[in-house]
Formats: structure tokens, C-alpha cells, sequence
């Protein structure tokens, strides 16, 4: 037991650790095998990805981190899983999935009143746990860049700033702008943004993606007026950074 909890502790170090652009994953589930199989799961689908087994160890080392999603079952050896939901609501980003055998329609309502964002029954399909995922994040990540006032216009293949104007962006620049943009606030390795860039067109280098991003910056001035919200972190990558306000 020793063991297996330093081993988790080990996790939750290299989650802080990790400064890239993949969502993290919170596992909240008994069920040793089928925490294994969430967490492998989740990981395989590029989720920075942390199971543990109750309310207890929830609290001991995930409570204080900011969760892009959790898959949490409600009946625990130690406690409710509503508590874990109604404690990651602090975190506005955080979108919750609760994975239960209780199918009642008072225990779906409890979920929702706990905070859940769906409720799912006990068995479920592993593919149906990462399109519910994927799908939460994505509608959360589209009213934060609606919220910030600037928007990608898949459409025209432009930027809109919240003045009003828009900018027009080549295939490049819009794939590194999307990549930026789906994960405001966090850092985004040059090695993403460069490959990301790079299935437009022959590879790119870093130096490159400083000159793409030096242009793009003055353009979107000079269209605009306003300046892009985007933060180099030399040696590492860039941010989103949009106002709350």
C-alpha cells in the first residue's frame, strides 16, 4: 500500500512537471482494474492522465490541481464522489464526467447537482468516454476564446480581434493560432507549434516559427489595431494569453 501510494505521488510530480499542451485527467475510481483501464486509457489519448482511489487520496494529492476533466464514480470505499465534484468545481475550466452504476433518474439529477456535466451508467464504452471528453473540452475551449473576444474563422481563414477587425492568416499561421488557441494559458512546446505548422507545407523550423510569428504579430496590429495576446517563453514556446475581461 506504501508503495503503490508513493507511486501516485510520483505521478502527480510529473503532471507538475509537465508543461505541455495536453489536457490533464483526473480518475477518481475504486475499482483497482478499471482505474487502470480509464488511466490507460485516457493516457493513449494524449491526456496527461492520474487515477486514485477515493476521497481520501483525492484530497491528500489531486485537490489542489486544476483538472481539464475527471471521470469520477460516486460510490467510494471512504466517501461520495459528489464531494470530489462539488470540490473540483472551484476550478471553472474543470468539466466533469460522473461514471456510476446508479441509473435512477434521482441520481442523475444529484450528479447534475453536484456539479456533473454528464452522467454516465456503469458498463460504458471506453469510446464513448473519450468522445464525451473530447466534445466537453472542445465546447469549453470555444466559449473561452468567444469570451476573450478573439475568434478563429474557420470560414475565411482569418482572425477577428475584439474590435471587429479581422485579419486574414495562411494555412500556417492559422494551424499554429488553433493550436494556441484550444489551450489558452497554457504553454504549447515550439516542437508542437512546429509540427503543427509543418503539415502545411515542407517542415518548419524553430527559427522560422519566430519569423511566421514576428509577421503575424505585426499584422494583426496593423489590421486590427490591437496586439495578439500570444507570450513568447524563450526556449520553450508560447502562450494564449487572452483578457478575462
Amino acid at each position: 500500500m506504501k508503495t503503490e501510494k508513493k507511486s501516485r505521488a510520483n505521478s502527480i510530480g510529473d503532471l507538475r512537471k509537465d508543461q505541455s499542451s495536453r489536457k490533464r485527467c483526473l480518475i477518481v475510481e475504486d475499482d483497482d482494474d478499471l482505474r487502470e483501464l480509464l488511466v490507460d486509457a485516457m493516457s493513449g489519448a494524449n491526456y496527461q492522465s492520474l487515477g486514485v482511489a477515493g476521497v481520501g487520496e483525492f484530497q491528500e494529492i489531486a485537490s489542489a490541481q486544476p483538472w481539464d476533466i475527471a471521470i469520477i464514480d460516486v460510490n467510494l470505499p471512504d466517501g461520495s464522489g459528489y464531494a470530489v465534484a462539488r470540490a473540483l468545481r472551484q476550478f471553472k475550466e474543470t468539466r466533469i464526467i460522473i461514471l456510476t452504476g446508479r441509473s435512477a433518474l434521482a441520481d442523475r439529477l444529484e450528479s447534475h447537482a453536484a456539479g456533473g456535466d454528464v452522467h454516465i451508467v456503469k458498463p460504458a464504452h471506453l469510446a464513448e468516454l473519450l468522445a464525451v471528453a473530447k466534445t466537453l473540452l472542445a465546447r469549453r475551449d470555444e466559449n473561452s476564446a468567444a469570451d476573450s473576444g478573439w475568434l478563429l474563422e474557420n470560414r475565411t481563414s482569418s482572425l477577428r480581434a475584439p474590435s471587429g477587425g479581422t485579419a486574414k492568416l495562411t494555412p500556417r499561421e492559422f494551424a499554429v493560432l488553433e493550436l494556441l488557441m484550444g489551450n489558452p494559458g497554457l504553454l504549447v512546446a515550439t516542437k508542437k507549434l512546429v509540427e503543427a505548422a509543418s503539415d502545411h507545407g515542407d517542415d518548419l523550423t524553430s527559427d522560422a516559427l519566430r519569423m511566421l510569428l514576428s509577421r503575424l504579430r505585426h499584422r494583426v496590429l496593423k489590421v486590427t489595431g490591437e496586439t495578439l495576446p500570444v507570450e513568447t517563453i524563450v526556449g520553450r514556446g508560447l502562450i494564449y494569453r487572452p483578457s478575462s475581461g
